[in-house]
């Protein structure tokens, strides 16, 4: 399986929690706000993760750490 096929997976993942969990976890964000690249997707997963139960924080810390570590790997190899 390729990169990019697992970040579009692994985001596509991380916005079904998130829109799962909005009115749970994320209550007091307006409805209007979609995260829309990687680097605010991540920072909704962790809002996620201070604010759920067990279940859903590994959800969310899985996700984000998987999103992370692609992020990074990309900025290490543009930095080349």
């Amino acid at each position: 399986m390729e990169d990019g096929s697992v970040d579009a997976k692994v985001l596509g993942e991380a916005r079904e929690l998130i829109a799962e969990h909005r009115a749970d976890c994320l209550w007091f964000l307006g409805s209007d706000a979609i995260p829309a690249d990687g680097p605010s997707i991540v920072r909704l997963l962790q809002k996620i993760e201070r604010h759920s139960d067990r279940a859903t924080y590994q959800k969310a810390r899985r996700l984000r750490e998987c999103l992370s570590r692609n992020s990074s790997a990309t900025s290490a190899a543009s930095s080349l």
